[in-house]
């Protein structure tokens, strides 16, 4: 045992360290750790709405006697506070990572991390982001943060992107342009 722990420490370890100092990982880890308050309230709520517990269950619902909707989308009010809580926190899961993620991998770049996390959720709701927002889309975000992060990257400080006005122009409107693409 002791002889394949030293070979893991020495084949493994340094690719390992190498691998968990990426900073593209690292800011996906960061996004995901800031997010986990509110997918631990997510998956609470979501728990207490559906406890396999039968007593549980008909407790709560003559708890809370009230009832909305009619048919098959009948439901108690109780059970909307884990339903709004899911909506706030999984159902938009996917938005707070491309941003994240993105604002981050900003940080990380030492250029403004705003601009780049705004710029990576306009990007992803123009891929059509919109119908993906839940975990289901986080693949989709991840890639959208990491490639808009990186676009921006190369595109700012560019000096051949830079738009000059003419002479005539006041110079606030001429930053203004020129704010555009430098930082």
């Amino acid at each position: 045992m002791d002889s394949f722990i030293s070979f893991m420490e020495k084949r493994f370890l340094p690719i390992a360290a190498k691998v968990g100092n990426q900073r593209h990982l690292i800011a996906i880890r960061d996004a995901f750790v800031t997010t986990m308050p509110l997918m631990i309230l997510g998956a609470f709520a979501t728990l207490l709405n559906n406890l396999p517990i039968p007593a549980y269950t008909n407790f709560m619902n003559s708890l809370f006697s009230k009832t909305t909707g009619t048919g098959a989308d009948k439901a108690y009010i109780w059970t909307k506070f884990g339903g709004n809580a899911w909506s706030g926190t999984f159902a938009i899961l996917s938005v707070f990572i491309v941003f994240l993620v993105a604002y981050n991998l900003g940080k990380s770049y030492k250029i403004n991390p705003l601009a780049a996390g705004v710029t990576s959720l306009a990007s992803f709701f123009a891929v059509g982001g919109l119908a993906g927002m839940d975990s289901m889309g986080l693949f989709v975000a991840l890639i959208v943060a990491m490639i808009s992060t990186e676009m921006l990257r190369r595109l700012l400080g560019n000096k051949h992107l830079v738009i000059k006005m003419p002479d005539g122009v006041p110079p606030a409107v001429a930053q203004s342009f020129a704010a555009l693409l430098l930082q």
